[in-house]
């Protein structure tokens, strides 16, 4: 699944994507958030991938390389990004 080994980190991106979906309305109709799908499975655009990208930044006051955020296709690539700049921050 993801590529972080810090499980606390994990559960605040996915807090975050998960509030960003559900005030939007885009949940599964059996209400469960599955983040190994990809955005395209909930709708979403690369717009909204990048806007959901914009929010971690903030949440977590780091910058995240946009080239691979534009390439990012699941939500678990968001955290994996989000992984190494906090990897590359405590280095």
């Amino acid at each position: 699944m993801s590529q972080t080994r810090n499980p606390e980190l994990a559960d605040q991106v996915y807090a975050v994507i998960r509030h960003y979906i559900e005030e939007r309305g885009l949940q599964r109709p059996d209400g469960e958030l599955d983040l190994s799908l990809e955005f395209t499975d909930y709708g979403l655009d690369s717009l909204d991938a990048f806007a959901i990208f914009a929010e971690l930044e903030d949440h977590f006051n780091l910058t995240l390389d946009r080239d691979k955020a534009l390439k990012a296709k699941q939500f678990d690539d968001l955290l994996a990004l989000v992984g190494s700049a906090q990897e590359m921050i405590h280095h």
